[in-house]
């Protein structure tokens, strides 16, 4: 999935950058258009913090995944050792005692 968002980026940012030029150049005669070339800056840095956002977030949800496996996998070898020492100890002890 990653690969994908970060393709999706790429092209928003391709997109944001030649619209953001292509006004820019037509400011130059027009007054009204520098507002709006201020504008499609503002929000072309808007969506790269949302952007970040985003990674920031997947990448701990990311890390609690792996933190859950950890201690599922933790959990599995407790029980498993919980099992060994009960078979352990409820088996007959056929040493001889002195």
């Amino acid at each position: 999935m990653r690969p994908v968002r970060d393709l999706a980026q790429m092209e928003y940012l391709a997109a944001i950058t030649n619209v953001i030029e292509v006004v820019l150049e037509k400011s130059k005669t027009d007054e009204t258009l520098k507002t709006l070339v201020d504008k499609l800056i503002d929000v072309s840095a808007y969506v790269s913090y949302l952007e970040l956002e985003r990674r920031a977030y997947d990448n701990e949800i990311s890390k609690f995944k792996n933190e859950k496996e950890r201690a599922i996998e933790r959990a599995r070898r407790s029980e498993n050792d919980l099992d060994r020492m009960v078979k352990q100890r409820n088996q007959p002890d056929t040493g001889f005692q002195i």
